[in-house]
Order: C-alpha cells, then structure tokens, then sequence
C-alpha cells in the first residue's frame, strides 16, 4: 500500500525530535552504566537506566503516530501548463 504525502505540523515534529533526541541520550547513559566494575547493583541500575530510555522512546513513537494521524494530506501542485498560464 503506497504511502500519501502528507503534512505534519512543524511543532509536533520538533517535539517529537526532541523525545526521540532525549530517549537516545537517555539509552547511552543506561550503556555508559556497564562500563562500571560488574556487580548486582550496577545490572540494577543499568536494567532501571534502560526502562527509563525505553519509556522514553515508546512514548516519542506514540506522539508521532499521533501527529502522523492528525497530518493533513498534501495536495499536489498545478500541473505546469496550469502553473504558467496556459
């Protein structure tokens, strides 16, 4: 099934950059955690680090289907015999 072009509105979009953007850090400071010596507490902190960026990023994957649903179709251009006046 082909993909409509669509229009979403530049303020969603750089929302959504942004958890996306803040998911990604939050995801390399969960991996930064294991570079720590091993021990229980630091799986624990790792495993607690990493739910936080998950979360993180489910809920930036759900603001964008949402701003992808309310996006509005864009119409196509004038053919260009339209365009010049012809």
């Amino acid at each position: 099934m082909p993909i409509k072009p669509c229009e979403i509105d530049s303020d969603a979009i750089n929302h959504c950059k942004a958890l996306f953007l803040e998911a990604g850090r939050l995801n390399d400071q969960a991996y930064a955690v294991l570079d720590e010596p091993f021990s229980t507490q630091t799986m624990h902190k790792f495993s607690a680090a990493k739910k936080c960026a998950d979360e993180k990023y489910h809920q930036a994957w759900r603001e964008w289907l949402m701003a992808r649903e309310h996006a509005q179709p864009m119409t196509a251009p004038p053919p260009a015999s339209h365009r010049d006046g012809r």
